[in-house]
């Protein structure tokens, strides 16, 4: 019996998973209590640097109880004062809802002034955006435009959200070309998302020669890093034989790896593993298993659109 593919290429890999900026570590003991001392002293004098500083420290607990109040209200301070790390960390804020209630709208605001100037993070974040009309209009040429200027600026995430955006013709002509030299610089940069997409892109061969070695290549890159979708798509290669020996067993290890991080492309393809019993033995209940775990997965993407949103840390 055949085993359903998952081979997904991961369109625009959203933001990676927030976390705020930091004032750089402070000391310990005496040293630490007096320099936040000074800190807040400055903070209190309307010093804009400081205030951010100051609830960088909040937020993260470095020197104080962690306080995500006492973090909103330095970091709105610093970003009223104009301060860019401060307006980046406000517009994550907001997206995420942490200390407050979710408002998108404010979010793209706080990431526009971040990114006029020049934070690239906030470009790529308000760049996606515009790409899923979150919290603004959608525009994908306006993403495209943003996503420009990180990627300009070498961030990885913004090169491989630049790549899907030449693979699928948003907001430019499409350009295969374009896409995988963009994939290429952020894959050369270490980054899953990339990387998984390099090989999605060869291994279908659409306006470029199929190659299953190089989709392997990349798969293999993206899945030793722990990502979910490669796994899955390298774990078909194995299933069907392709750029690699045929063989069961490492097709099933891989779906595991995926199914476990609820990935729901690999929890589908386990199931129909154990249901056929390939690479495994054949096992009904294992399989209604992975299939519940699966239809759970569904529902929960269902009821939150915004599972794979979460905005892009420093």
């Amino acid at each position: 019996m055949v085993i359903a593919i998952a081979a997904v290429l991961s369109g625009l890999s959203m933001q990676v998973r927030a976390s705020a900026q930091h004032a750089d570590t402070l000391g310990s003991g005496p040293s630490l209590s007096n320099e936040l001392t000074a800190t807040q002293a400055r903070a209190a004098a309307g010093d804009a640097d400081s205030q951010y500083a100051l609830a960088a420290m909040y937020e993260g607990g470095n020197g104080v109880e962690r306080d995500q109040a006492q973090a909103i209200y330095w970091y709105r301070k610093a970003a009223l004062q104009g301060q860019a790390a401060a307006q980046y960390n406000l517009g994550l804020i907001y997206g995420l809802g942490r200390g407050m209630a979710r408002d998108q709208g404010a979010a793209a605001s706080w990431y526009r002034k971040a990114a006029d100037q020049g934070i690239a993070a906030a470009q790529n974040n308000l760049a996606i955006m515009y790409s899923q009309g979150i919290g603004i209009a959608r525009d994908d040429a306006e993403a495209v435009g943003w996503y420009q200027k990180a990627a300009a600026q070498g961030l990885a995430a913004a090169q491989s959200n630049l790549g899907a955006m030449y693979a699928s013709g948003s907001g430019v002509p499409r350009n295969i070309g374009e896409a995988i030299r963009w994939y290429r610089r952020a894959s050369e940069q270490g980054y899953p998302g990339a990387q998984n997409n390099l090989g999605v892109l060869y291994s279908q061969g659409v306006d470029i020669a199929r190659n299953w070695q190089t989709a392997f290549r990349w798969f293999r890159k993206a899945a030793d890093q722990g990502y979910a979708p490669a796994q899955v798509n390298l774990g078909n290669l194995y299933l069907m034989g392709r750029g690699v020996p045929q063989d069961d067993g490492s097709a099933v290890s891989l779906y595991r790896s995926a199914a476990e991080q609820g990935y729901h492309p690999g929890q589908i393809n386990l199931g129909n593993m154990y249901r056929v019993g390939r690479g495994v033995k054949q096992d009904s209940a294992q399989a209604a298993y992975w299939y519940g775990k699966a239809a759970e997965q569904a529902a929960k993407n269902g009821q939150d659109s915004q599972e794979d949103g979460t905005p892009l840390g420093p």
